[in-house]
């Protein structure tokens, strides 16, 4: 049973959210996954900018760019990580098709373009730009908030 009856993925759908954590807490977020499932995502894409990314965004591994590479390593090593929460009970999945049997769902919609656009970010040159994609990205969030929470109340 979806522990975020509140959230906007549960009203949108009218039904349960795609993965979350099992039970309720004050720790969970709007769409139902916990704070560790959040901090592990923030960290996960810290790390692999700061840490593995190659400072020459033109380089190659295996004669593919290195961002892709990357961002796929990156988006498989999150899925596997979600498959072991999942078999170990920490974190559910409501939907067949966003589950074990369909991991490239996970992959594509869930992790790559995360990393992807944190690389995108990441190989800015100014400053300015790189502020500006991010409170694009916080705007959107801004405005589900205001739609879904203020307009709607479903949150």
């Amino acid at each position: 049973m979806c522990s975020c009856p509140e959230s906007w993925h549960y009203q949108a759908q009218a039904s349960e959210c795609f993965h979350l954590s099992p039970a309720f807490s004050t720790l969970s977020g709007l769409g139902g996954a916990g704070c560790e499932h959040r901090r592990g995502i923030t960290a996960t894409g810290l790390t692999t900018d700061q840490q593995t990314l190659a400072a020459d965004k033109r380089q190659k591994i295996l004669g593919l760019p290195n961002r892709l590479v990357m961002a796929v390593v990156g988006a498989v090593f999150c899925v596997f990580v979600e498959m072991l929460l999942n078999a170990a009970g920490a974190l559910t999945w409501e939907y067949p098709w966003w589950s074990a049997r369909a991991p490239w769902l996970i992959f594509l919609f869930g992790y790559l373009y995360f990393f992807l656009v944190s690389f995108w970010v990441h190989d800015m040159d100014k400053v300015r730009d790189k502020i500006i994609a991010v409170g694009a990205i916080l705007g959107v969030d801004v405005l589900a908030l205001i739609v879904f929470g203020v307009l709607l109340r479903w949150i």
